[in-house]
């Protein structure tokens, strides 16, 4: 079955198993501007465009948002991302997905309105992690733990700008996920599951397979999606976690050899419902 019909036909087990990277450059000529430190706020109808999924690196989904209309394509509200800024859309009856810009240290905001729509919000805030987590905390001889220490407190002063940026929570139902969400799925058993549905093919077999640590970090990333139920037109969201992942492939019995797995994500766990 095509990638895109599988995700039609079960979101849910669709990105239990393939990790789901989004590619945005066919609409660069449409994305916002806000400007470092504001929210900018989107009319939908100019951000709803056709999407679809094809194979890329192995297991993973490769997300593709579509400048151009084909009949029979799906449809879905995008809400790109900025650096430094929020972008906020309101999505209702005119799509039945949403998706957004992977999020790789950013936050995302659903809040509900009385009008039975949802407020999305995609934050970022690199250089307000930047300012703690500097140069200097990656220098030669910093242990593990002082690294760790660095990215939790580079990762708070990120989250409290982002949420600065957000619009105010209003009176309705308001569910916020961030990087410390997707990080915390960076578990043993998580990589565990991962590991044994890395089919590489050729005869081979996983022989180790850990988290990519940068800096004393995981590589961690998240794809959030949205799902319209038509018939009662209400809305659900999902984030998915997902890490880069090294390692070694393995083939041969008596005379082993191997190769290493590189640029390769695995999904951490189910995607969690995180609105409403």
């Amino acid at each position: 079955m095509p990638l895109t019909a599988a995700f039609v036909a079960n979101p849910l087990a669709f990105a239990t198993t393939r990790p789901i990277g989004v590619d945005e450059r066919d609409i660069a000529g449409v994305k916002p501007a806000a400007g470092v430190g504001q929210n900018q706020v989107l009319g939908s109808v100019n951000y709803i465009f056709d999407w679809s999924m094809v194979p890329f690196g192995g297991t993973e989904a490769l997300l593709t948002i579509h400048r151009d209309t084909v009949v029979g394509r799906q449809r879905a509200y995008f809400l790109p991302w900025e650096a430094n800024a929020a972008i906020t859309m309101d999505v209702g009856g005119a799509a039945n997905y949403f998706f957004t810009s992977t999020l790789t240290g950013c936050s995302v905001r659903a809040q509900a309105k009385p009008n039975g729509m949802v407020t999305l919000t995609h934050a970022n805030a690199k250089a307000a992690y930047g300012a703690v987590f500097t140069p200097s905390s990656t220098k030669t001889g910093v242990d593990l733990d002082e690294l760790q220490q660095a990215d939790r407190m580079a990762t708070a002063a990120a989250i409290g700008n982002m949420n600065a940026m957000m619009p105010p929570v209003g009176g309705g139902l308001s569910r916020t996920v961030t990087k410390r969400d997707y990080a915390a799925k960076v578990t043993d058993g998580h990589l565990r599951t991962a590991r044994r549905r890395i089919n590489p093919g050729n005869g081979e077999r996983v022989k180790t397979l850990n988290a990519a640590i940068t800096s004393g970090k995981p590589e961690v990333s998240a794809f959030v999606y949205g799902i319209r139920n038509v018939a009662n037109n209400t809305w659900s969201f999902w984030l998915q976690s997902t890490v880069q992942v090294t390692g070694q492939l393995e083939r041969g019995v008596l005379h082993k050899k191997t190769r290493l797995i590189y640029g390769q994500s695995v999904v951490l766990g189910a995607p969690v419902q995180f609105y409403p």
